[in-house]
Parts: C-alpha cells; structure tokens; sequence
C-alpha cells in the first residue's frame, strides 16, 4: 500500500442537507412539501378544536333539554300523585315530607355546613 485518499461524496451530503435541514440548505430555501405538511397538520389540529367545541356545546344543549324534559315529566307524576290522594294520606305525606326536610337540615347543620345559630355580627372581644 503506497497511501490512502478519502474521497468525500458532495452530492450526498447535499442530499442529506436538504432532507435533514430543508429549510436552510435548499436550493430555494424552502420545502413546498413541508410547509404543506406542516400547514395541513396546523389545520387539521385547529378543525379538531373547533369540531370539538361544537360537539361539546351541541352535547351540553341536548343534556339541558333531557333534564328540563324529565324535570317536567317528574312534576307531572307528582301533581297526579298528589291529586289521587285522600285528605288523610295528604296530610301523613305532608308530615313526612317535613319530617324528612328537618333531617336534612340537622345533617347539613352537624356537618358543619351552615352557622351555628348566632346573628353574623362581628364581635371585638
């Protein structure tokens, strides 16, 4: 062996350059196909927001008036309830009706979730 000459390929590391840093090495300084990519891709993820935010609004809209409907029915069926029953039934239904509104009232109170009962005046003791 005399000697060695490493040979370097200019061609592909222009190849290489232009692929890996298109925007830099191109030869018109720009890749139509990435900015295409990327716009496309910008796009696409701005539709899926919007999309997004419909389906929302439009599932919020429609769960709204699925209430409003089974409220209204609820109330119906209470109103023929109440008006099948006799006097006597009516006022046991209303004692207990009560009843059950004073439990709930002495279970919020004992968790802690209304005052004690005393004025809201501040006092500097």
């Amino acid at each position: 062996m005399v000697g060695t000459r490493r040979v370097y390929d200019n061609r592909l590391l222009m190849f290489y350059l232009r692929n890996r840093l298109g925007e830099r090495f191109a030869a018109d300084a720009r890749n139509p196909e990435q900015d295409w990519s990327k716009l496309r891709r910008r796009l696409e993820r701005q539709w899926r927001e919007e999309w997004e935010a419909e389906q929302a609004q439009r599932h919020s809209a429609a769960d709204d008036e699925v209430r409003a409907s089974l409220d209204a029915k609820l109330e119906a069926m209470r109103e023929r309830t109440m008006r099948t029953m006799s006097p006597a039934t009516r006022a046991l239904f209303d004692q207990a009706q009560r009843s059950h509104d004073e439990d709930r009232r002495a279970e919020y109170f004992d968790a802690g979730g209304g005052d004690d009962g005393e004025d809201d005046v501040d006092r500097d003791e």
